[in-house]
C-alpha cells in the first residue's frame, strides 16, 4: 500500500473522508487536542515516520529533565517504541517513531498512531510542568519522567 492510500485510508477510519492533504515532500499535518503531529512517508527507507514537537524546556537546570528524556529512550521504556530528541535549532523536544512501511497497513497505522499521541501527552504533561527538583503528576518516583512498557501491537524498525 502506497502513502497516499494509506493515508486516505487513515482518513476513512478517523472519519474525515478525504481531508487530509499529503504535500510533494509525501509529508500531511494533523492536530489532535493541540498536539501537532506530521505522518511522512519515507520510500528509500520503505518507513512511515511519526513526529512531534513536544515543548520547550525551561531554561532553568535542564540537566534533570535531559537525564529523563535518555533514561526513557533506554530501550524505548518511556516512549512506547518512539525516540525523544532535542531539536538544535531552539531547543525544543521532538518525539519520533519510524514504522515499517511495508507491513503497515490502516489498522497498524491507527494503532500506531493512538500510541504515540498517548506517549505524546504523557511528554508533553512532563515537560510542560517541568519544575526542577520535583516529579511531575502521574510521572514515575524516580527522575519524575513518563514510563511506559512496549507493547506487542507495535512495529519496531
Amino acid at each position: 500500500m502506497d502513502f497516499s492510500e494509506l493515508i486516505k485510508g487513515l482518513a476513512e477510519k478517523m472519519g474525515i473522508g478525504g481531508e487530509i492533504e499529503v504535500d510533494d515532500e509525501q509529508r500531511c499535518f494533523l492536530e489532535f487536542d493541540d498536539m501537532g503531529v506530521v505522518i511522512q512517508g519515507v520510500d528509500a527507507a520503505e518507513a512511515v515516520v511519526l513526529l512531534a514537537p513536544i515543548g520547550i524546556p525551561p531554561p532553568e537546570d535542564p540537566a534533570q529533565l535531559y537525564r529523563g528524556l535518555l533514561e526513557a529512550n533506554y530501550l524505548f521504556q518511556g516512549t512506547s517504541g518512539a525516540t525523544l530528541s532535542v531539536n538544535p535549532d531552539g531547543g525544543g523536544v521532538n518525539l519520533c517513531r519510524q514504522l515499517d512501511a511495508r507491513a503497515l497497513d490502516v489498522e497498524r497505522l491507527m494503532q500506531a498512531l493512538d500510541a504515540f499521541l498517548n506517549t505524546l501527552a504523557s511528554w508533553k504533561a512532563y515537560i510542560d510542568g517541568y519544575r526542577p527538583g520535583a516529579a511531575a503528576d502521574g510521572a514515575s518516583a524516580e527522575d519524575g519522567a513518563p514510563t511506559s512498557a512496549l507493547k506487542d501491537d507495535f512495529i519496531l524498525v
